[in-house]
């Protein structure tokens, strides 16, 4: 049969309509339904602003009983509109419908020790009227009235749906809308209950706390887009995605050290250019002019910094050491001329700047090699790292001879 199902959250967003097509057969040993559902259309139809308005009046509990009748009306007239307008889409004509199944919109939900009332409104005899299907509704009101909490609702659909077969593990089922909730679905077979409840705000709170500090312009944060630059740990405003603007706007995306170095390190007039190395995981240098040259800076990676040592630490070490601590094992080392010569015929350090590098060039792959070039030749531990060093030296000082 084919059912729509009609359904506006907490977060008063919009009409979700769906309409799907179920089908049911018995399981071989008859106890157990094996129900299926195929989707045919779906789409949100966004509230007009005068119809949320009224909605969240409701919700503030200034509305009147006048009021609340009134928009128990106006609510179901825009879920029967959207619902025909919906089979229109999806060229499926009223009378091959079987069922509404219409949630309404919460406008109440009392909770105190228990759930003790509930009230959704959306008038099911105004869509009933319009579409001329039957329509079923007062679904949390009904699961209120046998004991339950009234929500989540959708753990019924969870557990008929969407139960793990015999044997497989419990299915944990997520819903984040206004509010968040959650459905345990036990195997099929399993004599104990599944387990549904609400987690609590999903973005109830952020929604309505856009709308408040944008006096209304805002509905909720579009895309994440206000979120990402902030922080909900320190309440203080951050910024981010400094690697992707650059990128964005046709840099390396590092280094990105230089902005800074060349808005407070330049030099003054007539002196000579700074050059300021970093040597983390991967060293770079910027190259600042003197302050009134039309010269623009320069900066770019200029290869491994100790990425290279710390993951040969690690390594050989089998996870006990990180790093060469205060460079003990180097020290102990003498380079090795071969493996430094190889080293440096990598072909990042014959590429011009602007340039930058990573993890993503000098890998753990990369580093298995060098382990395994010197366990093949012989080479002990502490001439490698001593190498490796001597290799970070060597590659920002030809940085600075070449470029």
């Amino acid at each position: 049969m084919i059912v729509v199902g009609l359904m506006s959250g907490t977060a008063a967003d919009g009409i979700d309509v769906g309409i799907v097509e179920i089908t049911h057969e018995n399981s071989i040993n008859h106890d157990t339904p094996i129900i299926s559902y195929k989707t045919l259309y779906f789409e949100t139809f966004p509230w007009e602003e005068a119809e949320r308005q009224i909605i969240f009046q409701t919700f503030a509990k200034t509305g009147t009983v006048v009021e609340v009748c009134q928009a128990n009306f106006m609510i179901g007239e825009a879920f029967a509109k959207a619902t025909l307008l919906a089979l229109s889409r999806a060229n499926i004509s009223p009378s091959s419908v079987s069922i509404i199944g219409s949630h309404g919109q919460t406008v109440w939900h009392n909770v105190n020790d228990g759930v003790t009332s509930t009230l959704q409104i959306g008038e099911a005899a105004v869509m009933a009227a319009r579409t001329g299907i039957t329509t079923i509704s007062n679904f949390r009101v009904a699961d209120v009235a046998f004991g339950g909490q009234g929500a989540p609702l959708a753990s019924t659909f969870d557990y008929l749906l969407m139960r793990p077969r015999v044997g497989d593990k419990w299915r944990a089922l997520q819903n984040i809308g206004g509010i968040g909730n959650v459905s345990f679905i036990p195997p099929i077979h399993s004599k104990i209950s599944p387990l549904a409840f609400d987690t609590g705000p999903g973005n109830v709170l952020m929604d309505g706390y856009c709308t408040i500090i944008s006096e209304g312009k805002l509905k909720c944060d579009i895309d994440g887009k206000l979120g990402k630059m902030g922080t909900a740990r320190t309440g203080i405003t951050t910024i981010s995605n400094f690697r992707v603007a650059d990128v964005a706007f046709g840099g390396q995306g590092a280094p990105l050290a230089s902005t800074f170095d060349y808005l407070l390190m330049r030099p003054r007039v007539g002196d000579k250019w700074r050059a300021l190395q970093n040597i983390g995981g991967i060293g770079n240098v910027s190259f600042i002019p003197p302050i009134h040259s039309k010269i623009s800076p320069l900066a770019f990676d200029t290869g491994p910094g100790n990425v290279l040592m710390d993951g040969y630490c690690t390594i050989i070490s089998e996870g006990k050491l990180k790093c060469d601590i205060d460079g003990k094992l180097g020290k102990m080392g003498k380079i090795n001329d071969d493996l430094l010569n190889d080293l440096l015929l990598h072909p990042y350090f014959s590429k011009s700047p602007p340039k930058s590098t990573g993890r993503e060039l000098f890998t753990k792959g990369y580093i298995e090699k060098i382990v395994k070039k010197a366990t093949i030749e012989g080479i002990p531990p502490n001439d490698v790292i001593a190498t490796l060093t001597e290799f970070t030296a060597v590659t920002i000082v030809d940085s600075y001879k070449i470029w």
